[in-house]
């Protein structure tokens, strides 16, 4: 499934994004809603997808990265575009550059690929200022993760749940969320490790 890139397109335009009111997603104009059932078109190949004259770029190189819905929930309805970095998803596949600072922290560090197809880190991540237009291409990028950067300079906190035990560590959220409330939480299936995140005001 591939749709072409329009070079002009922005995604701080809201005439790009279109609604579903069915399953009350945001997607890319031009593009079928991720939700629903994809209807075969004429131009449709063998294996099945759409073709589309119109707007963003999809998966169909590596689907290992974050959605374009995913960035648009951070960024626009969450107000984190500020503070989002990209990150390579661990893989065998992966290769990183030589030299670079990622060897054997490939899924745990903001960083993004070269024209050249290597995984390398971003210098300064923790402060630097990120663009509109970089955001844009990250974005664009299907094999790319999400990073929310965290602390002070976002108000994004987190509370590192480091216990392989399931029920252990579902016992220890429980007890912060009884004085907290419902936080998000990021997970793995296979283990009980978790992280959770909120928001702090100064």
């Amino acid at each position: 499934m591939s749709y072409k890139i329009d070079e002009d397109w922005d995604a701080n335009d809201p005439s790009n994004w279109d609604l579903c009111d069915e399953h009350e997603t945001v997607f890319w104009k031009g593009t079928p809603c991720p939700k629903c059932k994809p209807e075969p078109s004429e131009n449709s190949s063998a294996a099945g997808g759409f073709e589309a004259s119109a707007a963003r770029p999809v998966t169909d190189v590596n689907t290992r990265g974050a959605t374009a819905n995913d960035w648009f929930h951070f960024d626009f309805i969450l107000g984190l575009g500020g503070n989002l970095l990209p990150c390579v998803p661990a893989g065998e596949d992966v290769r990183v550059l030589p030299g670079s600072a990622l060897e054997n922290k490939i899924g745990k560090l903001p960083s993004q690929f070269n024209r050249d197809g290597f995984a390398h880190g971003l210098k300064e991540w923790q402060r630097r200022e990120i663009l509109s237009n970089e955001l844009q291409l990250w974005m664009n990028d299907p094999r790319l993760n999400i990073c929310v950067r965290t602390g002070k300079i976002s108000g994004v906190y987190a509370l590192d749940i480091d216990v392989d035990d399931r029920a252990k560590a579902d016992e220890i959220v429980r007890a912060i969320e009884a004085v907290t409330g419902p936080l998000p939480k990021r997970w793995r299936e296979n283990s009980g490790k978790c992280l959770l995140m909120f928001r702090l005001e100064e």
